[in-house]
């Protein structure tokens, strides 16, 4: 089986969806989507099918998740019925004298003529864009003009008259709030609000002035201290330990989504290919399976999920290797990548042009998995297809760390992370209790907000 499909009751969802970005969207091309705004009707069942995609999720979601966001289902279902959908305004151009919008004006923090959700949130300006969608710094005029990141997916079911086109990229972006909110703590980026429309869902999120990859390019320095990094771990494994306890695996760890907000804490972002573990999904041959099924050569039950997840270089092996059965070791594996990236100054450890060579490479640093270093690697879909050259006795993991002098115990806790066999692997509860995080000095976090603000570029 390839891309998981969400169960949902009579359809069959996860199916192969075609970009929301590509060049037949002339809605949402990057040379109009800033200041068109199309009305699509909105037929009956695509209204449906989003409130039978979040029950399907409520079903599979921790239960004080499920009673908080109660109120928020039936709200939405009442929305439904009364068949005020189609009224959403999801993109609102107050067009100027130029006849552009304000973003294309060119118009200065706080005085875009571009709105979003009926006026309520005033566009500064883009702050990214990629494949499926894009982040607005934007001013919340209902909250004292309080500055918010919304991000907006591009649902793009106007590309195929299916409604499995449109299921499979809705699925996909519900997945993101949801898990969000079920995750909500201090070092987890916070939802203030969403909205949705045929096109476009978005996210109002709580705004983060820096990520580690921007600060990693401009102040390596900082990050490279070991009281600096000693905090960033800190807080990105009690995130990922708060993720985990509500069955959330992150699958999506790297450097540009690990936010530093103006407090000087870090917080974990962009959700969008987290799942929850226990999600309902459909075989190949159609029978029903649960995530938590059981694992065969992943480390951990859970069930029938993609391997196609995670960025290249922070990717686990087991990932790497076609695993479909997998748990929340592959983001410990991440985070290990991600923090031996900021202590060598930028340099990661294992850089791959392909995921064959990032393969070679990884098993360079940790020696070529076996049967016996591995018990269950020949249980991985890939295993075999390629045959590598046997490192049976790779370098320790210290001699990639010589020329920046790290400690003993940073580099002790990298080799809890990093380990090929993910039953091997720490816990994030057990990593936060290793002597590098638990005896050590931390950097104050208004001297990280401080020398982050003083970075070149770093202007938020």
């Amino acid at each position: 089986m390839g891309e998981p499909m969400l169960e949902v009751r009579g359809w069959s969802v996860g199916s192969p969806c075609p970009s929301p970005m590509s060049s037949s969207s002339s809605c949402y091309h990057e040379g109009n989507r800033m200041g068109t705004h199309t009305t699509t009707t909105t037929t009956s069942t695509e209204r449906g099918l989003r409130t039978r995609l979040l029950e399907s999720f409520h079903r599979c979601a921790p239960p004080d998740f499920n009673a908080k966001t109660s109120s928020s289902l039936q709200q939405t279902k009442d929305e439904e019925e009364g068949d005020i959908l189609d009224d959403i305004d999801d993109i609102d151009v107050e067009v100027g004298g130029d006849g552009r919008g304000g973003e294309r004006g060119g118009r200065e923090a706080g005085t875009s003529d571009r709105t979003l959700k009926g006026g309520r949130y005033g566009v500064v300006r883009m702050v990214g864009h990629g494949t499926f969608g894009e982040v607005l710094r934007c001013l919340d005029r209902e909250d004292d003009n309080a500055v918010c990141a919304v991000k907006r997916v591009f649902l793009q079911k106007q590309v195929r008259s299916k409604e499995s086109c449109y299921a499979a990229t809705l699925d996909r972006a519900l997945r993101e709030p949801l898990t969000l909110q079920a995750c909500a703590g201090d070092n987890v980026v916070g939802v203030r609000d969403h909205w949705h429309s045929p096109q476009v869902l978005s996210l109002a999120l709580e705004f983060c002035d820096w990520d580690l990859r921007r600060l990693c390019q401009t102040r390596p320095e900082l990050l490279q201290r070991e009281i600096v990094l000693r905090l960033i771990a800190c807080d990105l494994l009690t995130a990922l330990t708060r993720c985990h306890e509500k069955g959330v695996v992150h699958r999506d760890v790297k450097p540009g989504n690990c936010l530093v907000h103006h407090s000087g804490m870090c917080k974990l972002g962009d959700f969008g290919q987290a799942t929850f573990k226990g999600s309902y999904l459909r075989d190949g041959d159609g029978s029903e399976i649960e995530e938590n099924e059981g694992a065969r050569g992943g480390g951990g039950e859970a069930g029938d999920m993609t391997h196609a997840v995670s960025t290249r270089w922070y990717r686990a092996p087991e990932l790497l290797y076609g695993s479909k059965c997998y748990d929340e070791k592959v983001d410990v594996w991440s985070l290990g990548m991600t923090l031996a990236e900021l202590r060598r100054g930028g340099r990661g450890i294992a850089r791959g042009e392909s995921d064959i060579d990032q393969m070679s490479k990884v098993f360079r640093c940790f020696g070529t998995p076996n049967e016996v270093t591995w018990p269950e690697v020949a249980l991985l879909p890939d295993y075999g297809k390629i045959i590598f050259d046997a490192v049976l006795d790779p370098d320790p993991l210290s001699c990639h760390f010589e020329e920046c002098g790290a400690s003993e115990d940073f580099v002790d806790l990298l080799s809890r992370m990093l380990r090929l066999d993910p039953k091997e692997r720490w816990s994030c509860g057990d990593l936060l209790r290793h002597p590098f995080l638990s005896r050590g000095e931390k950097c104050p976090r208004e001297e990280l907000a401080r020398e982050a603000a003083g970075a070149p570029g770093s202007k938020p």
